[in-house]
């Protein structure tokens, strides 16, 4: 239903006509049979028109129509983290975990409000946890990497970048990763290691 009406504003958005796009969806957001992605390309339309406000307002809405749908939830506690409302994001993200059926996708949401604010070992647990999922999501390694080195287990951090740069040698993030790495150590050397030491 409705996917003719998408369509074309999926065209205008691709051709950037962004006034056109919003003039087309306001009024079929009023229909009470829509569906989420009405919602969810009125947001995008309100974001490429500078108006973040409004792209939060859609996913709010697209929350309380479509409880179920974690797009909405993962969306709204973006905004709320880029507003600087970490905390808000994060009960987001916790609500939306009882009530969609398959939350597994809002994990990465979950552990990115925990990291924001510094609930290092509640990120660190679901970072495992998405790492056991899906092992070949890189984030998952260097993200959990990054809150192990912000609580001084610099053997874990070492040994998850150890890891993934084994799983993925070609990946540019973990490329760009373990340069950093050398760099730190090359600046910072472990106590009782000299750099020029062979």
């Amino acid at each position: 239903k409705y996917t003719s009406e998408i369509d074309q504003l999926r065209k205008l958005l691709d051709a950037e006509r962004y006034e056109e796009a919003a003039a087309l969806v306001t009024p079929l957001l009023r229909k009470i049979d829509i569906t989420a992605e009405f919602f969810d390309v009125a947001a995008i339309i309100a974001e490429r028109r500078g108006k973040p406000a409004l792209a939060a307002r859609y996913w709010r809405a697209m929350q309380r129509y479509y409880p179920d749908n974690a797009w909405g939830h993962m969306r709204t506690a973006a905004y709320l983290r880029q507003q600087g409302k970490v905390r808000q994001a994060h009960r987001v993200v916790e609500r939306a975990r009882k009530i969609v059926k398959e939350p597994a996708h809002l994990d990465r949401a979950l552990a990115e409000a925990a990291q924001g604010v510094e609930d290092w070992d509640e990120a660190i647990r679901i970072w495992a946890r998405l790492r056991k999922a899906s092992p070949g999501d890189v984030h998952g390694y260097l993200q959990a990497r990054n809150c192990l080195l912000a609580v001084g287990r610099v053997a874990e951090a070492d040994e998850l970048l150890r890891d993934i740069a084994l799983r993925m040698p070609a990946n540019p993030q973990v490329i760009k990763a373990v340069a950093a790495a050398k760099k730190a150590e090359t600046v910072n050397p472990p106590a009782g290691h000299s750099p020029d030491a062979p």
